[in-house]
């Protein structure tokens, strides 16, 4: 009987994470000792490929030895996809577990946020309440600008507020800013049509909340605190009839607001 005479043949590999080339059949790329599971599962089945090519040649004592193997290697395998899907389930819960402690963070924080507006309310609504029946507008405005004013957007006379912000940045900023635009650069300077635009914005949402504030109490002093600013809208600005009708439609699809840049184009283009 002749001997098989067997050719050894190296068969070489690229790592799939570094890229080195190396010998197949090692456990780990020798380079950056990162395991292929991809390589190992093909050698297995090149394995079993192998196996049976060669069945009619090995006796039945031999091929019952291989099957124990080929049982022994099924089981080990089982065992592997079983740790993977273990792993797998653990992220999966762990992902699950802290987007549900996110969650709750964030529920408690709303719950505190809220437990801070209602100790506000109970604590400075009475106060709000009191300085309005007064007329006190000095400390209604006080109340206004203060920082830690968590549910003031609440009260009831939020639109009188409003207009009292508005009267004061009148007063205070919008008259004395145009005035000095117009002394230093002129009257159809690009500074002085800012400030215009500016003081007209302003000036329109007075206007707006005099006729539009939801508490009729709030039209009537609204009205009478801002009359000579509603006045001056309609002199400095010489606007006609048509126009003051013209923009409390266009204030009122605004939801009360016309910005700077919105007045100025109007002012240009009437």
């Amino acid at each position: 009987m002749n001997a098989r005479k067997t050719v050894k043949i190296i068969k070489t590999v690229h790592c799939p994470y570094c890229g080195a080339e190396y010998e197949e059949g090692l456990l780990h790329c020798p380079y950056c000792k990162s395991v292929d599971d991809y390589q190992d599962e093909s050698e297995y089945l090149e394995d079993l490929d192998e196996l049976r090519d060669k069945l009619e040649d090995i006796p039945e004592e031999a091929l019952r030895h291989e099957g124990r193997l080929q049982t022994r290697q099924a089981v080990k395998d089982f065992r592997k996809i079983i740790l993977i899907l273990l792993i797998s389930a653990a992220s999966i819960g762990g992902l699950f577990l802290f987007e549900t402690v996110l969650a709750g963070n964030t529920k408690g924080q709303s719950e505190k946020r809220n437990r801070e507006k209602y100790l506000w309310i109970q604590e400075n609504y009475p106060i709000l309440d009191e300085m309005y029946e007064k007329e006190d507008y000095e400390g209604l405005l006080a109340k206004f600008r203060d920082n830690d004013n968590t549910g003031i957007y609440d009260w009831g006379h939020y639109d009188l507020l409003t207009a009292l912000e508005r009267i004061d940045r009148i007063k205070t900023y919008d008259m004395m800013f145009l005035e000095d635009a117009v002394e230093r650069y002129g009257e159809e300077s690009e500074q002085a049509l800012r400030e215009k635009a500016n003081l007209f914005s302003d000036e329109l949402q007075l206007r707006y909340l005099s006729l539009h504030a939801a508490e009729v109490e709030d039209r009537e002093r609204i009205a009478r605190l801002s009359e000579e600013y509603t006045s001056d809208l309609v002199e400095r600005f010489s606007l006609t009839e048509e126009e003051c009708k013209e923009l409390d439609r266009m204030m009122v699809q605004n939801h009360g607001y016309l910005t700077n840049r919105e007045c100025r184009e109007y002012l240009e283009n009437r």
